[in-house]
């Protein structure tokens, strides 16, 4: 019998609570449409910040290390610019287009603010070993 009296207990304290929730229920909606427009306003102001500087431990010792070595120059590479080039038909292996893409890599190359050293191409230094075996001879008349 304690048991069943414990029960009807909880459930009136239960139904009590869900009488009020219920009886309030307009004011309860009403802080909720509140809450939802301060948070959206608040959330309008957010800007997704990508810096790696940001991202990683300023204390560690390597971290110091680089910034020291690195002084001004971001080691995240925020300016980073890709230029890809296709052949609208036939292969890449054709002579034309990689006396094509030789000088557009040359090009990029001797622009100012270039780093040549993080320049990737086939003929730049991290993937010179593709093509140094067999450099692509410029026929009489190419520029």
């Amino acid at each position: 019998m304690t048991s069943t009296n414990t029960s009807n207990t909880a459930t009136l304290q239960f139904s009590a609570f869900e009488n009020g929730l219920f009886r309030m229920r307009g004011l309860i909606v009403l802080l909720a449409l509140i809450a939802t427009l301060f948070l959206g306003y608040r959330a309008s102001f957010i800007t997704p910040d990508t810096r790696l500087e940001r991202l990683i431990p300023n204390s560690h010792e390597f971290v110091l290390n680089a910034k020291e070595v690195l002084g001004d120059v971001s080691a995240g590479g925020s300016s980073i610019l890709r230029v890809a080039v296709s052949r609208k038909e036939g292969t890449v292996f054709d002579h034309d287009y990689l006396v094509k893409l030789r000088k557009i890599s040359d090009e990029f190359s001797m622009l100012e603010g270039v780093d040549t050293g993080s320049l990737n191409s086939l003929w730049s230094h991290p993937c010179s070993g593709l093509l140094s075996r067999r450099k692509v001879r410029q026929r009489p008349g190419d520029t």
